[in-house]
Parts: structure tokens; C-alpha cells; sequence
């Protein structure tokens, strides 16, 4: 706990200073890449799915130099399989796999951040991010690929470039199958007119609440006709077959809080921030998509899906805090500081609630451990 605060210390100096323009960003992007490589990519513990993909990496007997292209017998999809194929004919140890997997999507992360925002605002946000990319990157190992993929690909929509954003949204899809609704977001710039409208603005959020707080939810009708469409992808079927045994599959699956969290900043970062440039409405639409799926839609799958958002979901809360600060308290770099202290706590909160799965991941994650190093 000791060695996570003084990182996250770390990133907020860093991210602070260059806000202030005391760093350069030629220096400090190389280096908060490296230090977010090496301290997420081996220490990240806290995921459910990590024991099996301990497992998964150490049951494995092929080798591409010993014995030529074979693929593992799992369910995993194609692109993973052969990912993991390469990675484990270099080398034996789990956590090399982890460190290479996450510092590649770090990698894209990064350079797609900076081409959406400007290199200097881009390096901010991945400073106070220090808490949100590895849980959303490394918390599902197979869509974190996918994720890092799409946020690399996202400013090709505002490009036109029709071409790039398929080939690498289909190319994400073998590793992820969900990715492949991402497709339509080719489109998403038509949400600019809705962005541009107030009074509908203010209807829809109204239309969100009520929908949450009264639980109306479109997720059995629509898990069932995308279970319908996509039946021949199994990872996707499996997904809506779920029944009662994860919250992933109610629309309440956030709880009050989080729900409010998403109120403020649709209040302060969609209607009364009148910023309308390209980045803040490709971010206002993303953010109108992410409430869409976690407030209207619900559901196993467009819970799922809403995973892919959750980064650029975060710099709108960072925004959001930023505009406050200017506000109320006078100067942007307070509300950028308040919102690093913000994240560390709900982090912190997370980790050491005693009712939080963390505490269980963690303890799962022990009588794992030396199978997965040795």
C-alpha cells in the first residue's frame, strides 16, 4: 500500500508539473510510460480473471521454435491464442507475459489519447489515470487488448477514415468478440446535432434517471435478440447466457454512488460546458453512449460493451472537476488536483473495503501465486 501511494504521488507531481509546464512532455511521456509499465504490468493482482489466466499461460505446452504454428485448445479467440503462442515461445513466466501485454496497450493508449487530446492535456489525464488503466486494461486481459485497440482507432471517426477504423476494430475483435459492435461508432459524429441541443440534452438525462431509479430496462428484450443475431459466436452467447450468477447482468450494477457520479458530470461537462470543438463533442458523445449503456440499456452484453468507454469515460470526470475548479475554486489546477485525490480515494476505498471483491480477488490470487511463478 505503502509503494501505491508513493507511485501515485509520483504521478500526481509529475502530471501537476506539466500542467504547469515545469516538465517537458518530450521527457515525461517516455517516463510515465515506463513507470506505469513496470509498476502496473507485474503488480496488478486484483482481477478475478487472473488466477485463470495463470493457469491458461502455465498449462500450455506449445512452442513455435520447437514445434512450428499450433494453436492451444481453448475458447479463448483467435488473435489471443496466437498472441500468447508467440509470447510463450520467449518465455516461461507469467509475469513477463502481464508486463508485455499491458505495456503494448499502454503503448496504444497513449498514442491515441494523444492524437484525441493535445499532447500536453493527453499526459495529464494518463497521470491521473495512474488508478483507472490498469483496472480497465488489465482487469480483463482479452478485452484490454481490444480496449487499447478502439481508444488507438477512435481518432480515425473524426478523420474519416473509414478504412483504418475497420481494419483495426476487426483486427480487435480476435482477441475481443464484443469489439465488433464498436463498428458502428464510425457513425458516432451524427451525435454532434443531439450534443448541440439543450433542451434535448436535459430531456434525455431526465429520461436516464428515471429509467435507473425505476429499474425500466430494455437488457432481457435486447440480450435476447443480440443472443439471436450472434448466436454463432459463442463468447458473445455465452455472455447473455448468464443468469443469476453476476451483477454484470442487472442495470444496477454501479449502486447509487457511481450512478451520481455520472449525474454531476453529465450536468457539468455536458450542459454547462459549452465547449462544442472537435475533441469535446467526440468526448460528449462517448460519455452519452456510456450512460446509454449503463442507465438505459443494462443488460450482460451492454454492460460489456460500456467497458470499452470507461478511459475516455474518466477524462470527462476529470474535465468535469477541472471546470469546478475554475468555478469555485478559482483556478483549473486545483480542480486537476481534486480530481487525482478523488480517484485515489474511491482506489483505496475499493482495495481495502473489507465487502469489496478485491479482498477476495486478492485472496484468490495467493493460491495461485507460485504456480504462476515458478
Amino acid at each position: 500500500m505503502i509503494i501505491y501511494l508513493l507511485v501515485a504521488i509520483l504521478m500526481i507531481t509529475i502530471g501537476y508539473n506539466v500542467y504547469t509546464s515545469r516538465f517537458s512532455t518530450k521527457i515525461s511521456f517516455p517516463l510515465v510510460f515506463g513507470i506505469l509499465s513496470i509498476f502496473w504490468g507485474v503488480a496488478y493482482i486484483y482481477a478475478p480473471d487472473i488466477p485463470e489466466y495463470i493457469l491458461y499461460f502455465k498449462k500450455q505446452t506449445y512452442n513455435w521454435f520447437d514445434t512450428g504454428f499450433k494453436l492451444p485448445s481453448s475458447s479463448f479467440e483467435l488473435g489471443f491464442n496466437i498472441l500468447s503462442c508467440m509470447v510463450k515461445s520467449l518465455t516461461e513466466h507469467y509475469y513477463i507475459y502481464q508486463f508485455f501485454l499491458f505495456s503494448s496497450e499502454l503503448l496504444l493508449v497513449m498514442i491515441g489519447l494523444k492524437k484525441i487530446l493535445k499532447d500536453k492535456i493527453a499526459l495529464i489525464m494518463i497521470c491521473a489515470m495512474f488508478f483507472v488503466l490498469p483496472s480497465n486494461l488489465l482487469s480483463a486481459l482479452r478485452q484490454g487488448i481490444a480496449i487499447s485497440l478502439f481508444i488507438f482507432a477512435v481518432p480515425y471517426i473524426y478523420e474519416h477514415k473509414f478504412f483504418k477504423y475497420c481494419i483495426l476494430i476487426i483486427f480487435a475483435s480476435f482477441f475481443h468478440t464484443s469489439a465488433i459492435f464498436l463498428l458502428l461508432l464510425y457513425w458516432l459524429p451524427l451525435v454532434k446535432y443531439i450534443v448541440s441541443a439543450p433542451k434535448i440534452l436535459l430531456l434525455y438525462f431526465l429520461i436516464l434517471n428515471v429509467c435507473y431509479f425505476f429499474n425500466i430496462t430494455i437488457s432481457n428484450a435486447l440480450d435476447s435478440i443480440l443472443l439471436t443475431l450472434f448466436d454463432l459466436y459463442e463468447k458473445s452467447a455465452m455472455y447473455v447466457r448468464y443468469t443469476n450468477v453476476d451483477l454484470e447482468e442487472t442495470i444496477s450494477n454501479f449502486g447509487i454512488l457511481k450512478i451520481l457520479e455520472m449525474d454531476f458530470i453529465y450536468v457539468v461537462f455536458i450542459l454547462i460546458n459549452k465547449d462544442n470543438s472537435k475533441t469535446m463533442l467526440l468526448l460528449k458523445s462517448m460519455f452519452l453512449i456510456y450512460c446509454t449503456l449503463n442507465m438505459l440499456l443494462g443488460g450482460i452484453l451492454a454492460h460489456r460493451i460500456s467497458y470499452y468507454f470507461v478511459i475516455l469515460y474518466h477524462i470527462c470526470l476529470i474535465y468535469s472537476l477541472c471546470i469546478i475548479g475554475r468555478y469555485l475554486l478559482r483556478d483549473e489546477r486545483n480542480g486537476y488536483l481534486l480530481s487525482c485525490f478523488y480517484l485515489i480515494g474511491l482506489n483505496l476505498f475499493y482495495f481495502q473495503n473489507p465487502f469489496s471483491d478485491a479482498m477476495e480477488y486478492k485472496n484468490m490470487f495467493l493460491e495461485h501465486i507460485l504456480y504462476g511463478i515458478y
